[in-house]
């Protein structure tokens, strides 16, 4: 996915503005500083943005099916431009018209990824039945306990419920704590507890922000969210790496999400299902609760035979632990107090 962040030159803006009816991050924000994107300048800002697509495709050839336009339009100004709710399919619609003239109508639009997740971008867009031809994924981002099941059930609801819904960033946002206990309790179990919860809800793809830390533009500062402390181009994993990785390395490519439940306290689950009836993984966050759990699982002889259990602790990363036996469709085990974990199940013949 190609996706565009930042504000619009001076001259595509004006200050012509009423408050926002939706929320933002930032509100009472002089009109001169949100770099409100003009409407009379949504060609010129279509002919900007797919100007940069036909290059990226042409030039360094860079192969990408989806294209986000913008990004935060609600989180002004650190982002910009500020584009609301009503206005997104008028700019979207230009940027598609514009895509289509230059021969690049394969390429899909991701929409809209909104900061404040409760936003309602979603209906605007699904109402305009020209545009919604060229979308390819909504997108959405959260670094809090809010997550996207309402903007699935737009989705589903509507007559365009094959679309998928996707979580392009999520993480945590509270870098200038450098403390172990803080990059242990935000990044690591809260993060992948978002992205637990997100998937859970539906989304069909998750984006961590970010990969390594990093000058930030929007901040105007060094930021530290990465999974990786970068310096001089040598880049060193931290703790939220292995409690990441849990989700990333075990859960391949194609492996679709299952039914999973649980009545602990402090424990989230997603359970995932590979080629095979007994290619199942479980990936939990254990945020307190009882230690002692037992795992039952539908009675259909063709489960695994075995479980590996790795956990990533504030002593562990990504460590396996032991491997469990199944027994009668049922497993047992004990879990630290806090874990970011998953539970590999082992087919009866190892491969």
């Amino acid at each position: 996915m190609l996706a565009l962040m930042g504000p619009v030159p001076a001259w595509m803006t004006d200050n012509d503005l009423s408050p926002p009816r939706h929320k933002v991050c930032q509100e009472n924000v002089s009109p001169n500083l949100q770099g409100h994107l003009s409407p009379a300048k949504y060609d010129d800002f279509a002919e900007e943005v797919d100007t940069m697509v036909e290059y990226a495709g042409i030039q360094p050839h860079i192969d990408f099916g989806y294209f986000s336009p913008f990004n935060e339009t609600d989180c002004y100004p650190p982002e910009r431009p500020r584009i609301d709710p009503d206005e997104a399919p008028k700019v979207l619609d230009a940027v598609a018209r514009r895509l289509r003239k230059e021969g690049l109508g394969d390429v899909r639009l991701a929409v809209a990824d909104n900061a404040i997740i409760t936003n309602d971008y979603t209906d605007p867009i699904l109402g305009d039945e020209d545009l919604v031809r060229q979308v390819g994924v909504f997108t959405f981002h959260t670094y809090n306990e809010n997550s996207l099941g309402a903007q699935v059930e737009r989705v589903k609801s509507s007559k365009y419920s094959r679309i998928p819904v996707w979580l392009t960033e999520y993480g945590d946002l509270n870098d200038e704590d450098k403390t172990f206990e803080n990059q242990w309790r935000h990044f690591c179990l809260a993060a992948n507890r978002r992205a637990l919860t997100a998937l859970n809800q539906g989304a069909s793809a998750l984006f961590y922000f970010d990969a390594f830390d990093d000058y930030e533009e929007c901040a105007k500062r060094l930021c530290f969210y990465g999974l990786f402390r970068s310096a001089s181009h040598v880049y060193s994993p931290k703790k939220s790496y292995y409690a990441t990785r849990q989700l990333y390395h075990f859960v391949r490519p194609g492996w679709r999400r299952i039914a999973a439940t649980t009545e602990a306290p402090g424990l989230t689950l997603s359970a995932f299902q590979g080629p095979s009836p007994d290619a199942l993984m479980i990936i939990g966050v254990k945020e307190g609760g009882p230690s002692r759990f037992r795992i039952d699982m539908p009675q259909t002889g063709t489960g695994p035979a075995s479980w590996d259990l790795y956990e990533t602790t504030r002593e562990l990363d990504c460590q396996r632990v032991r491997t469990l036996p199944a027994q009668g469709g049922q497993v047992e085990t004990d879990l630290p107090a806090e874990a970011v974990f998953p539970l590999a199940g082992k087919p009866s013949k190892a491969e």
